[in-house]
């Protein structure tokens, strides 16, 4: 889900990283922003245990079983 101010939040499951989130509740009902992402993100995907965050300048963010 993109914010307003571009900004990439998530929630749902994150046991097993998924959400961007590395120390956050393995559930989050609540959208949490992630942090690790100072790019400007343009497209995001998701899978059941992946998620992935695309930038404007052609990088890829993958965040999967605990690892970010």
């Amino acid at each position: 889900n993109f914010a307003e101010s571009g900004q990439v939040l998530s929630c749902g499951s994150n046991s097993f990283g998924q959400l961007g989130v590395p120390h956050g509740p393995r559930r989050c009902t609540v959208p949490q922003a992630i942090e690790l992402l100072s790019e400007k993100v343009v497209c995001i995907a998701a899978g059941l245990r992946h998620a992935l965050a695309a930038t404007g300048d052609h990088l890829a963010f993958i965040f999967k079983i605990g690892s970010s």
